[in-house]
């Protein structure tokens, strides 16, 4: 199975264990794992993960992942607990 980002360069996972390290990438599974559902997870730094399930008749997946908002920066020079520091 195919299996592609955007961006590329995500990790794939199957019950938290990297089975890709980077995508695109082809992911095999053989006996009876090729027979059933796999749920995985594309993750890269800077976004959200995704949770895709994938069938035995899927010949690729694609998924697009959301980037993640940087948390806003405090106003002023110091925390309040270090204002009267100096």
């Amino acid at each position: 199975m195919r299996v592609e980002s955007s961006p590329p360069g995500a990790a794939v996972l199957e019950n938290n264990k990297p089975v890709c390290s980077a995508t695109p990438c082809d992911v095999t599974w053989t006996g009876d794992e090729a027979k059933a559902d796999h749920k995985l997870t594309i993750a890269k730094g800077g976004f959200k993960a995704s949770v895709v399930t994938v069938k035995p008749s899927d010949e690729k997946t694609s998924v697009a992942l959301e980037k993640v908002q940087a948390a806003p920066r405090p106003q002023g020079g110091f925390p309040d607990g270090y204002k009267d520091a100096y």
